[in-house]
């Protein structure tokens, strides 16, 4: 075959078997990215062939439709694999059984082509046969049946759809949220796929150029609405105008959609009257809900209500809490003011609220409440959470008493779907005491789901957190709403924890009350002013390898307000990987994810809630073993990773990007954590990120040490720049339960 010395522009189709696969060396590729090289099937001749492909490995069959680059190159679109001829059929029956017992079947019913034919139009027959071969057994059988089933959806899927800018991980998705069927759904409606978060520009193209919808269609008209809804959700808003100031409902849709502005007005009323959509009045405007962010705020505020009217109902001793806490401090040490005015008041009430900063004794408070409980009642039931593991873990050391996240202490079921728990107000929790510590993490549908699981008989529910610090990912702002309303709180605001020439905690205080602060070096806080990118990269690499072997990693950590960049999370991981865990020889155990590698001793991050598997978002381990998958024994690239108190968690392939290196994290994924030595980056190259509750959360983290790397001024513009508020009525909604 003769090769184009300029770039074709004609879509050609070529098959062939893979001969070896290559990774791409930029760290900037995106991670479905590999490439792959393979063998024309008319000649002997090796063309490299470039693309996004999945589960790929030497042997495999593929037929690509693509085009052919002047360097000889082959780029393709999709990637399907096919068994319509003697190299595709043997290829596939490797792919499902492994190589041997491919070789076994094909010399059985003496052709590939009609072994893999029976076994896709016969599965009675084929079974009744391949059972007669010895090795082959029903669990092999079945395996092979759900592996055609799983990737060669996949594959249709992705080679139908990327050209219209699907990736490879959203039709694994697809897949596994819809099953085999996901291709007659999406004809039904292409806009389910929107119900996945698939994004809507892709959506959008596949429905309108390849299924031809009309770009009126009623599917296509409420998917961009409510799509329109999910996206202020993501920036933290639980409402939106409907059509006053200039970021409105039916601007958002109007730009989404592009049709006359009159058929969103018609299908924004279809959705309210399907009740999908709740449109009220507020401040003489009208506002739209998620019909469920809606229903989260109404009962949220009534539930709180009824917390805080329960403690008019039960009359506390107040006698013997003043009596305890003189007790306490004849054993212990003395308390202050606000330490006892938390104390009497989480003693007194059945509902309250602590808002602190770090150092301001919120720990204290929790011992000694629930020491207090345990004193009178040696049979009581204490229950300690918060958002994230290693939050929960620091409430265990703290307290000895068993913590959970929030997930697991609910037992979520990812199988319900969202506010899928155990645990709700149909079967409430085995409680009588509940803390729940880091509680500005805590968003409004999760507040909601914790609250309805509250029992009836609660003693005492108490909520603890940090005003200045981030609000939540998701939608709402919680704390700030509940501390404006009439839930009895008391806010710290006196540091206690803190060696005597220590000034971290002092510094982060300040500047969350935008107070210049110092940045000379002093013992413990350290200031390196650079502007240059490229010599910040290098030496906060450095930097953190120099405190890691000082401190040890699990003590170190390098927070960077965002993931890309000259700085970002992903590249300094890469960066740091190489030089800390560096592959020595060709045999060092490695898996690759797209640009991600993955070796043992590398620490990772778990990023998504997984209570099936027993983990959880923010959980960092670090990789014990890896074991590189074998075809002919039918084993699976498998990761194991250990995270700590007997916890190993293993990952196959489908799993690999639940995690991520965690040498450097986002200052959102380091909250609910604290280390001995933090290292972090302000740069105005950062500027859309960095603000004041941002760089005062990194700032929390450190317990001994804290380096700041960049320049004054993104201090002092990050010191400055709020985050612009949320919409949410619930502390309107809580001042009216509540009078």
């Amino acid at each position: 075959m003769k090769l184009s010395l300029q770039n074709s522009h004609t879509l050609e189709k070529i098959r062939g078997y893979v001969t070896y696969v290559f990774y791409p060396k930029s760290k900037l590729m995106k991670d479905t990215v590999q490439f792959v090289g393979f063998s024309i099937k008319s000649g002997k001749k090796n063309i490299s062939c470039w693309g996004t492909m999945s589960n790929i490995s030497q042997g495999d069959y593929f037929e690509l439709e693509g085009f052919y680059q002047k360097d000889g190159s082959f780029k393709f679109k999709s990637a399907l694999r096919v068994d319509d001829d003697e190299l595709g059929a043997t290829s596939m029956l490797s792919f499902l059984f492994g190589p041997k017992t491919a070789a076994m079947l094909i010399n059985y019913f003496n052709s590939p082509i009609r072994c893999i034919n029976l076994f896709k139009n016969n599965q009675t027959d084929f079974e009744l046969n391949a059972l007669n071969i010895k090795g082959i057994g029903p669990k092999k059988l079945e395996k092979a049946y759900t592996k055609y089933e799983n990737n060669i959806a996949v594959d249709v899927l992705y080679a139908r759809f990327s050209k219209y800018g699907l990736t490879l991980n959203q039709a694994l998705k697809i897949f596994s949220t819809f099953g085999t069927d996901c291709l007659k759904r999406i004809e039904s409606n292409p806009y389910i796929l929107t119900s996945i978060d698939i994004p809507w520009k892709c959506v959008d193209f596949i429905a309108l150029n390849y299924y031809k919808i009309s770009c009126i269609d009623d599917n296509r008209l409420f998917a961009g609405i409510i799509s329109s809804l999910k996206s202020i959700r993501n920036r933290g808003h639980v409402y939106i105008n409907l059509d006053s100031s200039d970021y409105n409902l039916l601007n958002l849709a109007t730009q989404k959609l592009e049709v006359d502005i009159s058929y969103i007005k018609e299908a924004i009323f279809k959705l309210q009257k399907e009740e999908k959509i709740v449109i009220t009045n507020y401040n003489n405007y009208k506002i739209v809900y998620m019909r469920k962010m809606y229903d989260a705020e109404q009962n949220v505020s009534k539930l709180c209500a009824k917390l805080v009217s329960h403690s008019k109902l039960k009359k506390r001793d107040k006698n013997r809490i003043h009596h305890y806490i003189d007790n306490y401090e004849e054993n212990h040490f003395k308390l202050a003011d606000k330490q006892k005015e938390a104390i009497e008041s989480a003693l007194s009430n059945t509902f309250s609220i602590i808002s602190g900063p770090p150092g301001s004794g919120k720990t204290t408070i929790i011992d000694v409440i629930c020491s207090y409980f345990k004193y009178y009642n040696k049979n009581i039931r204490i229950n300690l959470c918060a958002p994230t593991a290693k939050a929960a873990k620091r409430m265990f050391d703290s307290t000895g008493i068993q913590a959970s996240t929030i997930h697991r202490l609910l037992e979520f079921n990812p199988a319900d779907g969202e506010g899928g728990f155990k645990y709700n107000e149909y079967n409430p929790l085995k409680t009588d005491i509940l803390v729940v510590d880091e509680f500005s993490m805590v968003d409004l549908l999760m507040t909601e789901n914790l609250l309805k699981a509250i029992p009836e008989t609660i003693t005492a529910l108490i909520f603890v957190g940090d005003i200045n610090q981030l609000p939540s990912v998701d939608a709402g702002r919680v704390l700030a709403d509940m501390l404006q309303s009439k839930i009895p709180s008391t806010l710290l605001n006196k540091i206690y924890r803190q060696q005597e020439d220590s000034t971290l905690l002092q510094k982060a205080l300040d500047f969350s009350k935008e107070k210049s602060i110092e940045l000379a070096d002093t013992k413990d806080f350290f200031f390196y002013s650079e502007k240059n990118e490229l010599a910040i990269q290098e030496g906060v690499v450095n930097l953190f390898i120099s405190e890691v072997e000082k401190y040890g990693i699990e003590n170190v950590a390098l927070l960077i307000p965002q993931n890309e960049g000259t700085f970002g999370v992903n590249t300094l991981n890469c960066l740091i990987q190489d030089k800390l865990n560096p592959k020595l020889f060709d045999t060092t155990p490695e898996l690759r994810s797209g640009r991600r590698k993955f070796r043992i001793g590398d620490r990772v991050i778990h990023t998504v809630n997984e209570d099936n598997h027993n983990v959880f978002n923010g959980m960092v381990g670090t990789i014990t073993d890896i074991e590189i998958g074998d075809k002919d024994f039918d084993t699976e690239d498998t990761i194991i990773v250990d995270y700590g108190e007997d916890e190993l968690s293993e990952y196959h392939r489908d799993r690999f990007d639940n995690i991520k290196l965690a040498y450097a994290m986002t200052i959102h994924k380091s909250q609910g954590s604290e280390y001995k030595s933090v290292i972090m980056i302000l740069h105005m190259a950062n500027r859309f990120m960095l603000t004041k509750k941002l760089v005062y959360t990194g700032m929390t983290r450190a317990k001994s040490y804290l380096h700041l790397v960049g320049d004054e001024y993104a201090v002092n513009y990050a010191m400055k720049r709020n985050i612009p508020p949320r919409n949410s009525r619930l502390d309107i909604l809580l001042k009216n339960n509540l009078e």
